[in-house]
């Protein structure tokens, strides 16, 4: 509002004259310079929305001045370059004529059709003179029709969109069933059960499409910015859930829950999920190995994260009408929390490596306390003190081990988001515009300590039998 306040606003839109003066001078280029100095963390929302606004108006900008549209390769050009109008000199003598007064001429040709009778066939020929300009210089960089179309056909799908609305969906209904199946069972309910695991499945290969389709469009592995790695971190936290779903249906239920939640973040405002150019240092075969190694572990230790949620709200609806079923199956969740667990801090190990020799590649050092380096190697220092917690006399009970699988998920969060959007690094290409902290996540980590509370009070309540620790 008050922004729009002081370029006088109409309707929520402006003039592009009112951002300059009548000697044609930018008017925010003085405070644009004055919030770009100011680390991402301390600016306010209306530094932010400046920001915004100048990149808007310079999208204006550039294309009045001819400069947006690069349409034009060049003859014999060693780095396959596109140029834009303004570029005409850089060329020989008769491709840089075409270069130079295309847009002129096409632009004439449209108004002199809309002025008339809407007969665009001398707008049509002087395209196709740029058509076949661009199909005969630039044959190497012009996109193929086929990837052209797949692009189209990626937007109008909404892959993840859907996904999201399926996984949420049927995850709940699959908990539900489960749930009621657990506190009495019933013979029917299996093959509603069996149903709903199959139509996960279905989204799961719908969602794999999307990641598939992704990655042809843009020619490299479709987890290169925030968005990207948390489609992939849901698609990693399914396939968790389809390598033990057949031990136990509540993993894979838990595993489509985090995978829609995930997904949902994901849709929030503050991530872009255009399709661009690859940033310089990430244009390297360790984006494909690194961090797929290392957002797939995100996935395996979030599920370990929900199970471990699932395992407490079990321990709340425990009596001592249900103890006994209720703690067998609180034991079979633990052994597989903690066979995810134990992948996914290997996986964290492996990828924390590799992410090194990459560092030394682009950076020429292995490791130097970067933000994101240390936090990394503090996600595998806290699962493998959980993982090791048995061998603590007093520490080695499964809620032990279940309520800290659900805290420690809380180092990975902030891997992911802290360091890329709050702490400066050599890691914050992957960020964007730093959001600020949501007032749920502060009631979500009180609401998670409120149910552990509540799940240690209802444990003790009923009464802990001696098998109850995690051997």
């Amino acid at each position: 509002p008050r922004l729009a306040k002081e370029l006088d606003a109409t309707d929520d839109f402006v003039a592009f004259n009112s951002f300059f003066t009548e000697k044609f001078e930018y008017k925010f280029s003085e405070l644009i310079q004055e919030v770009i100095r100011k680390p991402e963390k301390d600016r306010s929302k209306y530094d932010k929305e400046i920001l915004f606004v100048d990149e808007r108006v310079n999208v204006i900008y550039l294309l009045t001045q001819g400069k947006m549209l690069n349409i034009f390769p060049m003859p014999n050009d060693p780095g396959n370059k596109w140029y834009n109008t303004t570029d005409y000199e850089k060329f020989p003598k008769e491709p840089g004529l075409l270069v130079k007064g295309f847009l002129y001429l096409y632009l004439t040709d449209l108004d002199e059709a809309m002025k008339g009778d809407n007969n665009f066939a001398k707008a049509d020929s002087t395209l196709s003179l740029l058509t076949n300009y661009q199909q005969k210089i630039g044959v190497e960089v012009m996109l193929s029709a086929s990837k052209i179309d797949m692009e189209v056909m990626y937007n109008r799908m909404n892959f993840f969109n859907y996904a999201f609305e399926s996984y949420f969906i049927l995850s709940l209904l699959l908990l539900v069933f489960i749930f009621i199946n657990i506190l009495k069972e019933r013979k029917g309910l299996k093959t509603v059960t069996k149903v709903l695991v199959w139509l996960i499945f279905l989204t799961f290969i719908y969602h794999t499409i999307g990641l598939g389709v992704r990655w042809y469009v843009m020619g490299h592995a479709p987890w290169s910015s925030a968005y990207e790695v948390l489609i992939y971190i849901a698609w990693s936290t399914l396939l968790a859930g389809f390598v033990f779903v057949r031990r136990l249906k509540i993993v894979l239920a838990s595993a489509a829950l985090m995978g829609s939640m995930t997904l949902l973040v994901s849709m929030l405002s503050w991530l872009n999920p255009d399709i661009g150019p690859l940033v310089p240092v990430l244009k390297s075969y360790w984006l494909t190995i690194h961090v797929a190694i290392m957002s797939g572990s995100y996935g395996f230790l979030g599920l370990s994260a929900i199970l471990g949620l699932m395992v407490m709200l079990l321990y709340i609806s425990i009596n001592k009408g249900n103890k006994s079923k209720l703690n067998k199956v609180i034991a079979e969740i633990t052994i597989i929390n903690e066979l995810l667990m134990t992948i996914g801090v290997f996986l964290a190990a492996i990828g924390t490596f590799l992410g090194g020799v990459w560092a030394n590649e682009s950076w020429g050092r292995y490791w130097g306390w970067d933000a994101k380096e240390t936090w990394a190697l503090i996600i595998v220092l806290a699962y493998a003190i959980i993982l090791h917690l048995r061998l603590i006399p007093g520490l080695k009970s499964k809620f032990t081990f279940n309520a800290w699988s659900l805290l420690a998920y809380s180092t990975v969060l902030m891997t992911f988001f802290g360091v890329n959007y709050f702490l400066v690094g050599l890691h914050s290409y992957a960020g964007g515009g730093t959001p600020e902290i949501p007032v749920w996540s502060y009631l979500a980590f009180v609401l998670i300590v409120a149910i552990i509370i509540i799940a240690n009070y209802k444990r003790k309540l009923v009464g802990r039998k001696k098998e109850e620790e995690f051997q």
